[in-house]
């Protein structure tokens, strides 16, 4: 199975994007910065199949925060 990772996926386009490739296999990594709620809520809606659905938080603003978000979304996804 493939993984993918999708930045500002909590809300709006990412939130759709987590939808079709959830809907097309895909393991996802859902990330988030400060809308904690509308992952958890999006993470809920996609638990009834086979595909791994996991919440990342982090700042992309910084390199810090993203590596962080990388090594997070690898080690949850496989």
């Amino acid at each position: 199975m493939k993984n993918i990772l999708i930045t500002g996926s909590s809300k709006r386009i990412g939130a759709e994007f987590v939808k079709f490739f959830y809907k097309n296999g895909f393991n996802i990594a859902l990330h988030y910065n400060k809308s904690k709620k509308q992952a958890i809520k999006l993470s809920k809606l996609l638990r009834y199949k086979k595909s791994k659905v996991v919440i990342v938080n982090g700042d992309l603003s910084n390199e810090i925060g993203a590596k962080k978000i990388f090594s997070e979304s690898k080690k949850k996804t496989g």
